[in-house]
């Protein structure tokens, strides 16, 4: 799949990616443009939730309207970044971008939730569409002047290390590890 985007944009325009403009078999990638828009991802919020370490803590639908409506008004602080087909809403990525705690001038993003859908899972659909999303991410990324993308996943089980595949495919590390404890 191929992201069509113009290097001519600077990080203060509109990136192709904010447009939503996405070649190949009517997948579209987008960054949402809309705090209504939230309703599309809130069942994909939902099903993540309840398999990533997380699912102990009790889902808010208020508390998701609200950090959906905070990356709408603040586009190049964060975005939520969706996959859509036919006008199904297929995955989505929320991203944020910041600065390295210990260094300055070194403006990375991190991905905190990254999710496709049960419904293309095992498909050959699946790539595209968590390819799309990434290479989304680094579009949006490299027009704030990003210099790196950091993606953090509490959702995978050890069945779904292909994720660490693909992206190794694609340039992608795995550094550290995360780690939980429930304390109480």
């Amino acid at each position: 799949m191929m992201l069509t985007a113009s290097d001519e944009n600077s990080a203060g325009d509109k990136s192709e990616a904010d447009k939503g403009r996405v070649a190949g078999r009517g997948l579209r990638i987008r960054v949402a443009q809309e705090a209504e828009e939230v309703v599309k991802i809130l069942p994909l919020g939902r099903e993540f939730h309840d398999k990533s370490i997380y699912s102990d803590i009790t889902f808010s639908e208020d508390k998701c309207r609200r950090l959906f409506a905070d990356a709408v008004s603040h586009p190049n602080r964060s975005a939520v970044l969706m996959a859509e087909l036919h006008g199904r809403t297929l995955g989505f990525l929320y991203c944020s971008a910041g600065e390295y705690l210990f260094g300055e001038g070194t403006a990375m993003t991190t991905v905190h939730v990254f999710y496709v859908s049960d419904e293309v899972r095992g498909t050959l659909l699946v790539g595209r569409v968590g390819l799309g999303l990434i290479k989304a991410a680094e579009l949006w990324s490299q027009h704030r002047g990003c210099k790196r993308l950091l993606v953090h996943d509490t959702a995978s089980t050890v069945r779904d290390r292909r994720l660490y595949s693909i992206l190794g495919k694609v340039g992608y590390e795995v550094l550290g590890l995360n780690v939980s404890k429930l304390l109480f």
